[in-house]
């Protein structure tokens, strides 16, 4: 090979090169931009930064790493949205490539399996739950690491299941086992198991032991994770539901108020936890004869739910 070639196959090398860590550094860049705007609250604009990001996966070689990533965040990003089954799709997506990354049992597989059982029971699934958590459980207790914070959140998705299956004493039982894991491992959202479990109290007709659950949940979740939370304003929504039972309509409107006033700073003016809200507060408005401005709110949640319950057909 003359000079003059090995000069010109020298350049396409470092053309090649620089192609490469071009298309790299535009996948490191839209992620890191998608992170940054999901964490500033700018969700849309995180979906596109994630889009993005994934597109560029899927054109790269040897993208098993770029394509679980992107398609992990952006089931991460629609889970939190609300948005269950674009987060089915991608989350499953991400299963696929994990599976074929890492193999099986494997820390990401076993998480990913946690986060659809989620999805499901958000969705009223709970059969198809109950498989995925089976599924999660046994990988961490192959892996002989069952005492971390997945792992336990697992655990409150058990006890979920068993509750709408009234299965009452087993639920309780496990809710009580995770606060007490939750005074050992980090991480543990033990407000979530509180929640659920004041839930069960509620559904079995002890509302004062509910409430006094829900307030516990409230406190932790201010306390950990600060008044503009999602999951405080859960909390705040259960804890409002409950005293409506009760009779307590000046301290539900304040608690439902608030909850609303996180949401729709988070969410905006759509989401299936607002819409829950929502509904709490037009059984407020009715119990108070504001029935105009209740039906007002009904058409609004109705809306709501049409557009989360419609299917997702990805592009």
């Amino acid at each position: 090979m003359n000079k003059a070639m090995l000069h010109l196959f020298a350049s396409l090398l470092v053309s090649m090169f620089l192609i490469s860590c071009a298309q790299e550094e535009t996948w490191d860049t839209l992620t890191a931009k998608g992170r940054n705007a999901q964490q500033a609250n700018r969700l849309v604009e995180a979906e596109d930064y994630f889009l993005g990001a994934l597109h560029i996966a899927q054109e790269l070689s040897d993208n098993d790493e770029q394509l679980s990533k992107s398609n992990f965040r952006l089931g991460m990003l629609y889970h939190y949205r609300g948005h269950y089954p674009k987060a089915d799709y991608y989350y499953r997506k991400t299963l696929d490539v994990d599976k074929r990354l890492y193999g099986s049992p494997n820390r990401h597989v076993a998480t990913i399996l946690n986060n659809l059982a989620n999805v499901h029971i958000r969705q009223g699934q709970y059969t198809e739950a109950q498989q995925l958590l089976t599924d999660s459980m046994a990988i961490w207790e192959e892996l002989g690491e069952s005492e971390n914070m997945v792992y336990v959140t697992s655990l409150i998705q058990q006890a979920i299941v068993y509750r709408e299956e009234e299965r009452w004493t087993e639920s309780a039982k496990l809710f009580q086992h995770v606060i007490t894991l939750g005074e050992q491992i980090k991480g543990v959202d033990k407000g979530l198991a509180w929640d659920h479990w004041g839930l069960l109290y509620e559904q079995q007709g002890s509302l004062s032991k509910a409430e006094a659950l829900y307030i516990q949940a409230v406190n932790w979740h201010e306390t950990h994770y600060g008044r503009i939370d999602a999951q405080l304003a859960k909390s705040l929504t259960f804890l409002g539901s409950v005293s409506l039972k009760q009779g307590k309509l000046e301290q539900a409107e304040l608690h439902l108020q608030r909850a609303l006033a996180i949401q729709e700073k988070i969410f905006g003016d759509t989401h299936p936890d607002l819409a829950i809200t929502l509904e709490q507060y037009a059984k407020l408005l009715r119990m108070e004869h504001h029935d105009e401005e209740a039906r007002n709110l009904d058409s609004r949640i109705q809306s709501m739910n049409k557009r989360f319950s419609a299917p997702f057909v990805p592009k």
